[in-house]
């Protein structure tokens, strides 16, 4: 468990398997370790950095879907194979300064994915990122802009279920 200041306050970050009974309803982004070569695809973020390519939930989206959409959006790259390796729950409900008119739940969910990369599509800065690049699964905690102990986590476990090199 870790603990960030996301915009309303502090917030308690647990990493969560896959198999964790949670509401899918609360899932509010998905975010996707993409692989290519034994590489990650990694996003610069126009206002904050880089980070694995994700992003919000749209509404009657699944999360896979959601999921392929924004890897097309972010990192200009289809997918196949996406699998589920767990959640992070994000954890508002002992902030007080968490809006009681928020858009997000005081319990919500990251779904994070780990899936294989099908196509490689010229990058266009189009959305919010504005730089893809690939890099050694070992490298990202200092190439992400805001690294912490819960995504070390979701990293691990992507290299209990998938065979990359280091």
């Amino acid at each position: 468990m870790t603990t960030v200041n996301w915009g309303f306050g502090p917030a308690k970050l647990t990493w969560l398997a896959a198999s964790a009974d949670i509401d899918l309803n609360n899932v509010t982004s998905v975010h996707g370790y993409l692989l290519h070569n034994n590489q990650l695809a990694i996003v610069q973020n126009k206002r904050k950095g880089f980070e694995i390519p994700g992003g919000h939930v749209e509404k009657g989206e699944t999360l896979e879907a959601s999921l392929r959409r924004e890897a097309l959006e972010e990192a200009c790259v289809t997918i196949e194979k996406p699998k589920l390796l767990g959640f992070v729950e994000v954890n508002n409900s002992k902030n007080p300064e968490f809006p009681d008119d928020s858009p997000y739940p005081k319990v919500g969910y990251l779904a994070f994915f780990c899936a294989d990369i099908r196509e490689l599509l010229p990058f266009s800065a189009e959305f919010e990122t504005s730089h893809r690049q690939f890099i050694e699964p070992s490298s990202l905690p200092k190439a992400h802009h805001a690294w912490n102990s819960v995504f070390q986590q979701s990293l691990e476990n992507l290299s209990q279920q998938v065979n990359i090199g280091d």
